[in-house]
């Protein structure tokens, strides 16, 4: 990789995903997004992590930042690669559609937390991997074993 941000040549192809509305992820859960990280008070439910900026003005005594500053805050963090804020589904919306516009149903996680919560319930965004227990391909015998893709396979 160049380490360059937006390298067109590094970038991965999610195309096959998808548009984020078309996967059910347009205005209302943007909304919806939002009140969850008001209510969680910016703050990953898991771990306590927050955006600088929110510390920032807790720390000081003053109100919080306004939604905006924190959004764009949030934004920049995520271009670069860096913790941010997911508002999660607490019941995947695989179990049950009906809780997909729910706000009880969403938790604030930091990117690090929810990865680490799908990867416990889901072997890692819905996409379990199947890997041979044997190295050699032509090997009809081998048994498969659904692994997680943060699994190390021995």
């Amino acid at each position: 990789m160049c380490g360059q941000l937006g390298c067109s040549a590094h970038q991965r192809d999610y195309s096959y995903r998808g548009t984020t509305a078309a996967r059910g992820y347009g205005a209302d859960h943007r909304r919806l997004k939002i009140l969850c990280h008001i209510r969680d008070e910016w703050r990953c439910v898991d771990c306590g992590w927050e955006p600088e900026i929110v510390r920032d003005f807790r720390e000081a005594g003053l109100e919080a930042p306004s939604t905006e500053a924190v959004l764009r805050m949030l934004k920049i963090a995520f271009a670069k690669g860096e913790r941010h804020l997911h508002a999660d589904h607490q019941v995947p919306i695989e179990q049950s559609e009906e809780l997909r516009r729910d706000l009880d149903n969403y938790k604030t996680r930091c990117n690090v937390c929810h990865a680490s919560k799908t990867a416990r319930e889901d072997g890692g965004f819905g996409h379990s991997v199947v890997v041979s227990k044997s190295r050699n391909p032509r090997d009809s015998s081998a048994q498969s074993a659904s692994v997680s893709p943060f699994q190390s396979v021995v």
